[in-house]
């Protein structure tokens, strides 16, 4: 049992001991009758006993009461303490003290240490190729980009690395200039421009140029604690983004002058996502339980609450899209989609049995994708058309968190990139229907 004293830890048993030897001292110097030699000789065993035991407190606290400080190379001669007592012919007396161990740590007897060992190896890593990708907790996050020094490549991230991957060749290569955590992406409309947002007490965005993985643009001092979420506008003029405070802020950026055009307090709610809409320039920002449709008014930003009316029920809205007429399309929680004009529910259809995650928009429709692990084609006209379900090797159901839509420069007929909760991507052609593993990983 361990008794606390003062700044220090004291074993209890050494307690009576000092006590004792603490009240003799005191009652030694009284007058009184003469004591018998056997009272006498009992008096100085308790003595040596309270001795020995201030003796072992001494070393005690020695020994564990600094061990709250690093680690440091210590002798066992400062602390005290007799030799190394697996090697008492040890003739190294130098030792290594660590917190979470009451004893030293010695090196083995026998230990020779390399000529170089305090040279750092000339060798160095290089990072070849990144496993995963991160679709857990994050949305709208991959992409496909146009022709660069590889070809066609794939654009997601993972850890504070965003990945640029090429199929055909399986080469990648990483853009690296981030100082932590990457938990948002967008894509220019050139299709070789990208912004990427990290977490952190002071995040930035970095805008840059995916042929030479160089950073055009860092935009900084704004938002707090991440960038959750970034979208071009349709002319790729300007860049809006949502943080992560409190009130998950938007701002709207002049990106390439590095300058912020507006910003405002967005939600108290999580927000999932933003988007330019291509055809009114409106921004909408979408989450738990609110959608909300921005414009610039009188030099601010301005926004109008979505209005659910009799037609729908106010629920959290997972993810939102565009069809080219400029029909603001979002999927919920319960897996309906909705179809609004302007800031008005107009009309809902159900899509999936559980949250509807991710739409991306076609020519003439969109594909969904949800936690039922169904991707679903939808035809502007006709409506539903046919539908794949996306299983993993054991037969259960993926969860689609992320969809993408390939530009028809890029492919034809057009290809969607399937981002997963347990962070894989997988390609699917819709003409053929035909799912193509591309990223496996550990969830």
């Amino acid at each position: 049992p361990i008794i606390r004293c003062a700044s220090y830890s004291l074993p209890r048993a050494c307690l009576p001991s000092l006590l004792v030897a603490s009240l003799y001292r005191t009652s030694k110097g009284s007058s009184g009758p003469p004591e018998s030699p056997l009272k006498r000789n009992a008096e100085r065993e308790v003595v040596r006993i309270a001795l020995s035991a201030i003796t072992s407190c001494r070393l005690f606290l020695t020994h564990v009461a600094p061990s709250r400080s690093q680690p440091s190379a210590v002798t066992k001669s400062s602390l005290r303490l007799p030799v190394n007592p697996m090697h008492e012919d040890d003739p190294s007396p130098d030792g290594i003290r660590y917190p979470q161990l009451r004893g030293m740590a010695y090196a083995p007897s026998d230990f020779k240490p390399a000529f170089n060992s305090g040279v750092a190896p000339a060798e160095d890593l290089t990072l070849e190729f990144v496993y995963g990708y991160r679709g857990k907790d994050c949305r709208s996050n991959l992409y496909y980009l146009a022709h660069s020094v590889n070809g066609h490549e794939l654009v997601y991230f993972t850890s504070a690395t965003v990945v640029l991957f090429n199929q055909a060749n399986q080469i990648q290569r990483f853009f690296r200039e981030h100082t932590d955590d990457v938990v948002s992406l967008a894509v220019h409309p050139d299709l070789r421009t990208c912004a990427s947002g990290q977490v952190g007490r002071q995040p930035k965005i970095l805008v840059w140029d995916s042929t030479h993985l160089k950073t055009t643009v860092e935009l900084t001092g704004f938002h707090q604690r991440g960038v959750g979420s970034l979208a071009f506008s349709k002319d790729g003029a300007q860049l809006v983004s949502t943080g992560q405070d409190n009130d998950h802020s938007i701002a709207v950026y002049d990106w390439r002058a590095g300058t912020k055009l507006y910003s405002d307090k967005c939600h108290n709610d999580q927000v999932f996502t933003s988007s330019f809409n291509p055809i009114t320039d409106t921004i909408v920002t979408c989450g738990v339980k609110h959608i909300k449709f921005w414009s610039v008014e009188s030099g601010r930003l301005h926004s109008r609450r979505g209005i659910f009316g009799k037609k729908g029920a106010l629920q959290t809205v997972m993810c939102v899209a565009f069809t080219p007429t400029g029909t603001t399309l979002t999927g919920c929680y319960d897996g309906d989609v909705y179809c609004w004009k302007g800031n008005e529910l107009a009309s809902k259809f159900n899509a999936h049995e559980g949250p509807c995650y991710a739409i991306a928009t076609l020519k003439d429709g969109f594909v969904t994708g949800g936690k039922d692990g169904k991707l679903k084609i939808w035809d502007n006209r006709q409506g539903f058309t046919k539908e794949i379900s996306m299983t993993k090797e054991d037969g259960s159901l993926l969860n689609i968190r992320t969809l993408h839509a390939s530009p028809e420069s890029i492919s034809n007929p057009v290809k969607v990139l399937v981002g997963t909760a347990t962070n894989e991507i997988f390609e699917v052609d819709l003409s053929s229907m035909a799912v193509k593993q591309v990223m496996s990983a550990h969830s």
